[in-house]
């Protein structure tokens, strides 16, 4: 950061920036702009400013005091922030309340439980592999990369199997209901949807917390009842705002990383068939596709203060940006950023599941669901090509998320 203050560029209209359709198929000439000409600009499309660079993001991400987390959601409507997914969320509060929570939560989240669920992911992941080669030709999205995290999340946090489908659909509303980032308008239609869903599934969560108070189990769900911090155990509402978050925080992460590594891997067949020769490439392989395109491509705080970002003076109260896949694109970090390698010795430097105090707790979750999917897809398939016509399907417009909605291939097993 820099103590001398300059005016912002505006963003290059020319360019298509992430929140444009055709931004969202290819953001990387708008980044390579950015990092290059305007590493911190104003962009008052989305009424927020960007922050592009490998260094200045971390620096963001390491600075609690000055960027807050929770403050960004000042800008949700009084009468939708009890129903608003990241409120009373690890990514809605700032420290010390958030050392608190994440004290609490860490404690279900240990490896121990992800480990413990590997069998089931292997089982799973198996299972809907057999009935999607069936098809030969079948929706990646539809067959595999949605119903795998939606069972291992309903696994984790104790969702009967006469309920899923019912979660799956109000955790959909919810999804449904959020604007293009946090504080931008939706609908009045929206807000009642999410607040009906919101309503619903902590129903839905208050049967099972009290469940595991009676019968604990080795799971998430009670990791989460039982856990204590100096005498200090989650609230009611805590718990409820947990289970719910879990969902968008496991998710949407992981079904974007399991569909990106298909397209990755069916664009760069050489590195396909490296990962055959060399299986044991295959954690690395995944660091690099969340560096190369990064699921949940940008996230956001608020400025507290006044704050000067290399010479660009961010007014207090400002919505800032930081644009995660552009950083994990920064030739100043990654050497040649716009090559696909599996063996890049630094892969696992990339911003795909942010820094610092809001690391995502969920990393190993999606980690795992993808070794899985990786060794499956490579012991079973003998060829593939995607089969998509005309552009890729890359959905929805929130800027925080670039996930593919339909991903049609064509497979042939061994």
């Amino acid at each position: 950061m820099s103590d001398v203050a300059q005016s912002a560029p505006a963003a290059d209209a020319a360019l298509d920036p992430l929140w444009t359709p055709r931004g969202r198929q290819d953001p990387f000439p708008w980044y390579d702009h950015m990092l290059e000409h305007e590493p911190v600009a104003e962009l008052p499309e989305i009424d927020a400013w960007g922050i592009f660079r490998f260094e200045d993001c971390m620096a963001v991400l390491r600075n609690d005091v000055d960027f807050s987390i929770a403050r960004r959601l000042d800008r949700i409507p009084p009468d939708q922030q009890d129903f608003y997914f990241a409120t009373g969320t690890l990514v809605g509060m700032d420290p010390p309340r958030h050392t608190r929570l994440r004290a609490l939560s860490s404690t279900a989240f240990r490896q121990k439980v992800i480990d413990a669920l590997r069998p089931y992911a292997e089982a799973t992941s198996r299972a809907l592999l057999d009935k999607a080669f069936a098809k030969v030709d079948f929706d990646f999205l539809a067959e595999y990369a949605t119903p795998l995290p939606q069972a291992m999340i309903t696994e984790m946090m104790g969702v009967p199997g006469d309920n899923r489908d019912r979660y799956y659909r109000l955790t959909e509303d919810i999804e449904n209901s959020l604007g293009r980032y946090v504080g931008s308008p939706i609908s009045p239609e929206q807000v009642s949807m999410a607040r009906r869903a919101h309503e619903e599934l902590c129903e839905v969560f208050d049967k099972i917390f009290e469940d595991r108070r009676q019968n604990p189990r080795d799971d998430l769900v009670t990791g989460l009842v039982q856990a204590e911090v100096d005498g200090e155990k989650l609230t009611q509402w805590e718990l409820q705002k947990m289970a719910i978050f879990t969902y968008f925080a496991a998710f949407t992460t992981t079904q974007g990383l399991l569909s990106n590594t298909v397209v990755m891997l069916d664009k760069h067949r050489d590195q396909l068939e490296k990962l055959r020769s060399q299986p044991e490439l295959i954690p690395n392989a995944i660091e690099e596709v969340l560096r190369w395109r990064t699921p949940a491509p940008a996230i956001t705080r608020m400025t507290v203060r006044d704050v000067t970002v290399r010479g660009v003076t961010i007014p207090a109260g400002s919505m800032v940006v930081l644009f995660l896949n552009a950083a994990n694109h920064d030739p100043r970090m990654f050497a040649d950023p716009h090559r696909f390698d599996v063996e890049r010795k630094n892969a696992n430097r990339h911003l795909a599941f942010a820094f610092g105090a809001h690391f995502c707790l969920g990393s190993p979750l999606a980690r795992m669901e993808a070794q899985v999917f990786v060794k499956q897809w490579l012991e079973l398939v003998k060829d593939y090509r995607i089969t998509q016509v005309g552009p890729m399907a890359w959905d929805p417009e929130n800027i925080n998320v670039l996930v593919l909605r339909h991903l049609p291939v064509h497979v042939e097993t061994f």
